[in-house]
C-alpha cells in the first residue's frame, strides 16, 4: 500500500492525497506534525519536506506529477 507522510497545514500533501484518489489509488495518510511514531518513520527514510509518498522502496517528495504518474503505473502492476 501506498504511504503518504504529510503534516499539518500542507497544501502540496492536500493535492497529492487528492491525486491518488482522482486515480483511485489506495494509501495511508501519516501525519508527522500529530504522530511521533510517524515522524519517527519519516526520519528514517532520510528525506526532507513533506508530502513523501512512499511505495514499495519507491519515494517521491513533494507533488511531482509525472513522479506520481510512474508511481501509479508500479501499483497498478
Amino acid at each position: 500500500m501506498v504511504t503518504v507522510f504529510t503534516s499539518s497545514g500542507c497544501s502540496y500533501c492536500e493535492l497529492v492525497l487528492s491525486y491518488l484518489t482522482k486515480h483511485n489509488i489506495p494509501f495511508q495518510e501519516k501525519n508527522i506534525s500529530e504522530n511521533h511514531q510517524f515522524f519517527k518513520e519519516w526520519k528514517d527514510l532520510k528525506v526532507l519536506g513533506t508530502p513523501t509518498t512512499h511505495f514499495e522502496g519507491n519515494i517521491v517528495v513533494g507533488f511531482n506529477g509525472d513522479e506520481l504518474k510512474d508511481l501509479i503505473h508500479k501499483v497498478n502492476k
